[in-house]
């Protein structure tokens, strides 16, 4: 069974807010790690590495969260894409996917 264009728009939209939490979630962990890194003393080694762990948990969340942006980005990329389809050619669809000449 072909998924109707509701369907499809509806599916974009649970997509955009997950995302939205994802990221939201992702901000509050990468805030939260560099604030006790800023507070955690390093006076030995057991510290040190947890200066490191909490360092890279920050990075990963940063890293997952330009992933998030370039997601959404490709989202709304298909999103235009399935707004301008109604009022084009087949041939000017597959343009504007990068897929054929330009209209």
């Amino acid at each position: 069974m072909n998924p109707t264009r509701a369907d499809v728009d509806a599916r974009i939209g649970e997509t955009f807010l997950a995302l939205n939490q994802i990221a939201a979630s992702l901000s509050l962990i990468e805030r939260s790690c560099s604030r006790v890194m800023e507070a955690l003393p390093v006076a030995d080694d057991v510290a040190v590495d947890h200066a490191i762990a909490l360092r890279v948990a920050s990075l990963n969340a940063h890293v997952t969260l330009e992933q998030i942006g370039n997601v959404a980005d490709t989202l709304t990329t298909v999103l235009r894409f399935l707004a301008q389809q109604k009022t084009r050619t087949p041939d000017e669809c597959l343009a504007l996917a990068g897929l054929g000449d330009e209209p």
